[in-house]
Formats: C-alpha cells, sequence, structure tokens
C-alpha cells in the first residue's frame, strides 16, 4: 500500500520517536540488523506480511499486498522463493499481515488477514485460515482447505495491518494503524462462514502499527511501525492483550526500510522484516540475551 496520508505519518513518526515504552529492566536485546539476502522474485514488490514456518526449519511465509492474487510464497531465509501456494476459494480486497499458531487440537495453522481499509469503508474484514502446507521445493500448489471468516467492529471501519494469534488461548487479535492509538480487537473463531464481532479491548502506547508476531511459545509479542519495533513477554495465564495494555514494552531499532510492514519471530527467537518494493533487503536481528 502506498501511503498518501502524510500527515497520519507524521503523527506515527512522532508517537513512535517520543512515546517512552522501554522497559529498561529485563528487555531482550537484539543484534543490530544484519542484511540476510534480498526477496529475489522481482514480481513480488508489495511484501506485506511474513512469519516463520512451524513445520519446515528455516522457511517464511510471505504475501503481497492489496492488488495481487490470492497466494501465499514459502523463502528460504536469503530472500530465495521455493515454492507458491495459491488459495483458489480465497479473495485478495486487501491482504497486510499473516500469523501462525499451533491451536488446541494440535494443528499447525496460518491465518491472512485481509484486513486493509484505506478509505474506511469496509462492511467486514476477512480472515482465512489453512493448515500449513508442506512444501517441497520447486513444486507449486493449491489449497483448497481454507476456511473464511468474517469479522465486523463493535464500532465503525479501521484500517488495520497487523493480525495476531495467541495460541494460549486461541484468539485472534487485530491491530488498527491510523487510530490517534492503535486499537486491539479480539475474536474466538467459531463457525467458518458466520460474521463475528469483535470485542474492543484496549488501545497500544502508540499507533501507526504495521505489523506483529507472537513467538511459537505463545511468550513473547512484537509489534512494529515503520520505524521501530516493541517487544512484550506476556503472561500466558492471562488473555495477551492484557500484557500489551498493561505493560511497558521493549523497543528495538529497526533498520531504515523504504516501507517496513513485516516482522516475525524465527524459531530460534530472533527477528526478521522485509520491506514492500522490488527486491527488498531482508533484515535479521539476532537474540542476544534475555
Amino acid at each position: 500500500m502506498n501511503v498518501k496520508r502524510l500527515s497520519s505519518f507524521a503523527i506515527a513518526a512522532v508517537f513512535a520517536m517520543v512515546v517512552p515504552l522501554f522497559s529498561l529492566f529485563a528487555c531482550p536485546k537484539f543484534s543490530a540488523p544484519i542484511a540476510v539476502g534480498t526477496l529475489q522474485d522481482g514480481d513480488i514488490t508489495e511484501t506485506s506480511g511474513i512469519v516463520a514456518s512451524t513445520l519446515s526449519a528455516g522457511t517464511l511465509w510471505i504475501h503481497q499486498d492489496s492488488g495481487a492474487k490470492p497466494t501465499i510464497y514459502a523463502i528460504t531465509g536469503n530472500g530465495e522463493v521455493i515454492a507458491t501456494c495459491t488459495l483458489p476459494s480465497a479473495q485478495a480486497v486487501d491482504w497486510e499481515d499473516i500469523a501462525r499458531g499451533t491451536s488446541s487440537n494440535g494443528k499447525s495453522y496460518l491465518y491472512i488477514g485481509d484486513i486493509g481499509d484505506n478509505r474506511f469503508h469496509r462492511r467486514d474484514i476477512t480472515v482465512y485460515r489453512l493448515p500449513e502446507p508442506r512444501i517441497s521445493p520447486g513444486v507449486d500448489i493449491a489449497v483448497d482447505d481454507v476456511e473464511t471468516f468474517h469479522l465486523v467492529y463493535p464500532d465503525r471501519p479501521h484500517d488495520a495491518e497487523t493480525l495476531l494469534f495467541d495460541p494460549t488461548f486461541d484468539e485472534l487479535y487485530v491491530i488498527t494503524k491510523w487510530d490517534s492509538r492503535s486499537r486491539m480487537y479480539r475474536a474466538k473463531l467459531e463457525k467458518p462462514g458466520m460474521t463475528t464481532t469483535l470485542e474492543y479491548v484496549g488501545d497500544l502506547p502508540f499507533n501507526g502499527a504495521t505489523g506483529g508476531d507472537v513467538s511459537g511459545d505463545g511468550e513473547s509479542v512484537v509489534i512494529r511501525t515503520y520505524f521501530a519495533a516493541y517487544i512484550w513477554q506476556r503472561d500466558p495465564t492471562r488473555p495477551l492483550w492484557k500484557s500489551l495494555v498493561e505493560q511497558q514494552g521493549c523497543y528495538v531499532k529497526l533498520a531504515t526500510e523504504p516501507q517496513g510492514e513485516a516482522i516475525c519471530f524465527t524459531s530460534e527467537g530472533d527477528l526478521m522484516t522485509v520491506s514492500e518494493g522490488k527486491t527488498p533487503t531482508i533484515y535479521r536481528y539476532t537474540f542476544l540475551s534475555p
């Protein structure tokens, strides 16, 4: 998505730079950004979401933004596309983020958030859930086992670019972007095809959220803006939103990217980011210490 709202962009910049989110005690430490490769497929120009595979070590899943086909791509850590998965039954209105998680039934799922709404006019937004595909390098597949969930906000339409799945409580979170503070909404995905009203649960202390992820063990959460990332360690006995609203996040300086919207944890606890744009650089932030 090309950002047109310069005033909102400026607001996000101010919040990202001046809001005191740092929790100096026991914050995780990461290396400076390390360029580990570039996204090598020149046809992928609007990478909006990234998540680490649960089934294939070292593999990442990415997708594009609005106007692209309903497709996810399996890539290596240095940016080589190794498989393409299409979702024939899905639509790609404005895909903004992707999440992963092992649900209480023991299955590994991917969740794709068709949650973007630049004009604030969508009656409902959509999340697609599919069992994480098992890939063979070089083999492109179509995934038919896709469930569709329709979500509506309890108040008004919002533009959102962050989707989180909490494996501890089997809950999905949508986090808005251009409100005065990024608002958090949650839902329990019930019956596919039905429309569920999201529950507003609180605000982050900044706006401009462009992506996020929950670690595989469900104990860490990262949210990014165009300029920085913030990490929370959560109490797994409490709903995820309580940690984000009630605790201070730990600041992580990100690389300067043209339009950075995608971030994820790796299985090793590192961070990975990639920007929109043609052949963008992929950055890794190595976890150093708790």
